[in-house]
């Protein structure tokens, strides 16, 4: 594995980790707002990536 995916690997990790401090420090309803449209924009990728996948052959 390279440097640079190694670093990014970290970076993944450390805003993981910031992500769960924040939720775990805050009310639902403050975290909610924040966390909610990036949660929604990952399920909306997702989906998108898996009707292009059906679409190939093989």
């Amino acid at each position: 594995m390279n440097q640079s995916c190694l670093k990014g690997a970290g970076i993944y990790l450390l805003l993981q980790e910031t992500g769960c401090i924040f939720v775990r420090n805050n009310p639902r309803s403050v975290w909610k707002k924040e966390v909610g449209p990036f949660v929604d924009a990952q399920i909306i990728m997702a989906n998108r990536f898996c009707a292009r996948l059906a679409k190939t052959e093989g």
